[in-house]
């Protein structure tokens, strides 16, 4: 990716990650706005994402990761292809735990859809996600447990900006439930996603 890529890359992330609504100025989209704002954003994207711990001092590990090489298509909706489970087991406050072990040791990626709800059009297209649950087969403690990684789904967490074929959003793992039992397990975790490259669809 070239500086100038690299350049509208970094600036999209920041007006994404900075929860933006606009200019404030209560506009209807009219249903033509909204077909154009899916269609300027329809394709397959390929980028990286930075994950960002909420509360950094229950982590085993401060440091950001940045995972790479992870592909999402975007249409009415986002669905990132090869969401990397391993990367949640930064956010379990279990110190050693069980949990840890059993997330660092999933091999496997998850699809995770998200519905798009666009509330600005223009040069720069604004709009929120509302994320589906991850949910894997952990092994620990002996057992197989289902596991399910909710999201949010408010402004400033689950959100998203696009511009010049370049987008960028952000997805926030809220909490942590075990056999369908809600556990205190996990801290938010925040994955900034953004693109190096997209490939057009009809």
């Amino acid at each position: 990716m070239g500086k100038t890529a690299k350049a509208a890359a970094a600036a999209l992330a920041a007006i994404a990650l900075q929860g933006c609504l606009g200019t404030g100025e209560d506009e209807q989209i009219t249903r033509e706005q909204y077909n154009k704002a899916v269609a300027d954003m329809r394709g397959q994207y390929t980028g990286s994402a930075v994950a960002e711990l909420a509360y950094r001092e229950y982590s085993y590990s401060t440091t950001p990761d940045t995972l790479h090489g992870l592909v999402w298509t975007s249409d009415s909706a986002i669905t990132v292809k090869n969401f990397p489970v391993a990367a949640l087991a930064k956010a379990v406050v279990m110190r050693d735990s069980a949990v840890i072990k059993a997330l660092q040791g999933y091999k496997g990626t998850a699809e995770v859809p998200a519905q798009m709800a666009i509330y600005e059009v223009g040069e720069v297209h604004r709009y929120l996600l509302m994320p589906r649950a991850i949910k894997v087969t952990l092994d620990y403690d002996g057992e197989s447990h289902e596991v399910a990684f909710p999201f949010y789904f408010d402004v400033g967490k689950s959100l998203g900006v696009w511009a010049n074929s370049v987008q960028a959003f952000r997805i926030t793992v809220a909490s942590m439930y075990a056999d369908g039992q809600p556990t205190a397990w996990l801290t938010p975790i925040s994955f900034d996603f953004t693109s190096t490259r997209v490939e057009k669809r009809p």
